[in-house]
């Protein structure tokens, strides 16, 4: 499905005036897929219905060196919502829950989202995917995380030590309650936090000022961080491993800033999934701190300014008077993004080194 959606957009120069998210929470028997777009661009777009898809797919691997993964999806259900988003007028949302049969993978559920025009000639204006590579379970106050992937499962320990450290470093993270990484189906148990991703919550003007200034004051913190438990690997050897293998001049210019580069505590994946705030602004959690190490925070910043919305931006940059330094350094680092990309696929990228993938800065 996803494929065929993409070639689809792609016959339009993969332009479209839809943003579209979809994310899916399992709790107990019950899956909730949840699709939120926004119409971005002053145009008009009649007779729009989101669809949503509940697919299983048994492969649990993401995106090998070769970009070569095989799906072989079952749909396990396809419902359809009239949407009317209209230009300035914020996120729209669809949400549909399925009960999930026994027969059923639970861990490989992923859920796929449409938005198009169901009027002729019909049209398909955007499509989202979100892959269930954990598993996590709801109970009351806490929260059982099932890493899928078996990378995952085997450095439990350290992911849980990651977690826990940026807590006690102060930064707004959920307490690690236990860890059974030997356990038959190894996991973790967390506080569960409150509020809502940041990309299903509507905020106003002022609640998204306030939000700014919350990130501001959270990436400052980040900053402070420099004494971190896992030294390697580290960010300048990094850039000038890629740099030797590809030495174009935009990697070269990344090796020679890392090196320059005053490094601190990265996040590394500071999406807008990954925020959870109140409708006031205020940011409650971050989550998902799998790949936090040493690094640029120029990235972390980076990533904030790309995934938050522009009142969020704008206040982030009036709180933070380094702001443009970090968005220089930033940019030097993702002007390599076609070499990696390239790379990536080719299975070349040295990132990628023994028998774990090396951490990969990413937006």
């Amino acid at each position: 499905t996803g494929p065929a959606i993409n070639n689809i957009i792609s016959t339009s120069g993969g332009v479209t005036p839809i943003d579209l998210s979809v994310v899916m929470e399992i709790v107990g028997d019950q899956a909730t897929i949840t699709g939120t777009a926004e119409l971005v661009d002053n145009v008009s777009l009649p007779a729009l219905q989101m669809t949503l898809f509940l697919v299983e797919d048994p492969v649990i691997d993401c995106c090998d060196a070769h970009g070569g993964d095989t799906y072989h999806s079952i749909s396990r259900g396809i419902r359809s919502a009239t949407i009317t988003p209209t230009f300035g007028g914020g996120a729209v949302q669809a949400q549909q829950t399925w009960t999930v049969d026994p027969a059923w993978v639970s861990g490989n559920l992923y859920a796929v989202g449409v938005v198009e025009n169901v009027a002729a000639p019909r049209t398909i204006h955007q499509s989202a995917q979100f892959r269930n590579f954990l598993k996590i379970e709801f109970d009351q106050g806490i929260v059982r995380r099932y890493p899928i992937q078996s990378w995952d499962r085997d450095r439990l320990t350290q992911i849980a030590r990651r977690q826990q450290s940026a807590r006690d470093a102060g930064l707004p993270v959920p307490a690690v309650l236990a860890v059974h990484a030997q356990d038959p189906h190894p996991h973790l148990v967390m506080e569960r936090a409150g509020g809502t991703p940041l990309m299903e919550t509507s905020l106003s003007p002022t609640a998204q000022r306030r939000l700014g200034s919350e990130l501001a004051a959270f990436a400052g913190r980040m900053r402070t961080v420099t004494d971190w438990f896992e030294p390697d690997p580290e960010w300048a050897v990094l850039w000038g491993v890629l740099a030797r293998v590809a030495p174009r001049p935009s990697c070269v210019a990344a090796a020679e800033e890392a090196v320059r580069a005053p490094l601190s505590l990265v996040h590394g994946d500071l999406s807008a999934g990954n925020l959870l705030v109140d409708s006031d602004g205020d940011l409650i959690a971050v989550l998902d701190w799998d790949g936090a190490a040493l690094g640029d925070p120029a990235m972390d910043w980076a990533a904030l300014v790309a995934n938050c919305p522009p009142e969020v931006v704008a206040q982030m940059r009036a709180d933070t008077p380094g702001h443009a330094e970090l968005e220089r350094r930033a940019q030097v680092y993702l002007d390599t993004w076609p070499v990696q990309h390239d790379l990536w696929l080719a299975g070349e990228h040295p990132w990628l080194s023994g028998d774990r993938p090396l951490t990969e800065p990413r937006l």
